[in-house]
């Protein structure tokens, strides 16, 4: 019919033309999907979007969904707390066994070529502040590294009382006694000993 012809002619004319609400954002219907086209300039990689996270709390989050989706991408089971007064983030299933999980960020530490992490939690009280280490409460931690766009799991028993350094490029005194190489404790180094079969 003549309506039903000039309703398909409105549709062509929408999907034809961008409709724009949003300085930096296309929208396009095309074949009945509502589509959202970001400008190429628009894009960053992670640490620079890690970066400009202003917010702790944010940071902690995405350094959270950051490792998440690490493991799932090992085809590893991850497993949350139903309430966030455990002292681990997560819960990683390896073939039969669970391993508790806390998830940390490690920023640039004092030398060039390495990154650091707590390996004590802080809590606020009454009386001020306590500190106190995992060792007992978790199995490894899982560390996002956004100076090199890295993630790291670390048994618990490698991990320092307070702090724990990882580098990832050589020192320029060229040291090599007692470093903590970032290699060691990739993903893809770590998994196969708990029994999972990683994708590479």
């Amino acid at each position: 019919s003549a309506s039903l012809l000039t309703r398909r002619s409105q549709v062509r004319v929408l999907a034809s033309a961008p409709l724009r609400f949003h300085s930096r954002l296309h929208f396009h219907l095309m074949a009945g999907l509502f589509c959202v086209s970001l400008p190429s300039s628009s894009m960053s990689n992670r640490s620079e979007q890690f970066a400009s996270l202003e917010e702790p709390q944010k940071r902690g989050q995405a350094a959270e969904a950051i490792v998440k989706s690490e493991f799932v991408s090992y085809g590893v089971s991850v497993l949350v707390p139903a309430y966030d007064n455990e002292p681990y983030d997560i819960v990683i299933e390896v073939g039969d066994d669970f391993h508790r999980v806390q998830i940390k960020t490690a920023f640039e530490a004092t030398t060039d070529g390495a990154v650091r992490f707590r390996t004590r939690s802080t809590r606020t009280k009454s009386s001020g502040y306590e500190r106190e280490g995992y060792k007992g409460s978790v199995d490894f931690f899982a560390v996002y590294a956004p100076v090199c766009d890295e993630t790291y799991l670390i048994p618990i028993e490698d991990a320092g009382s307070t702090q724990m350094t990882i580098r990832y490029e050589q020192s320029k005194n060229n040291n090599v006694k007692n470093i903590n190489w970032h290699e060691d404790y990739r993903f893809d180094e770590i998994l196969p000993s708990l029994g999972s079969n990683p994708t590479t």
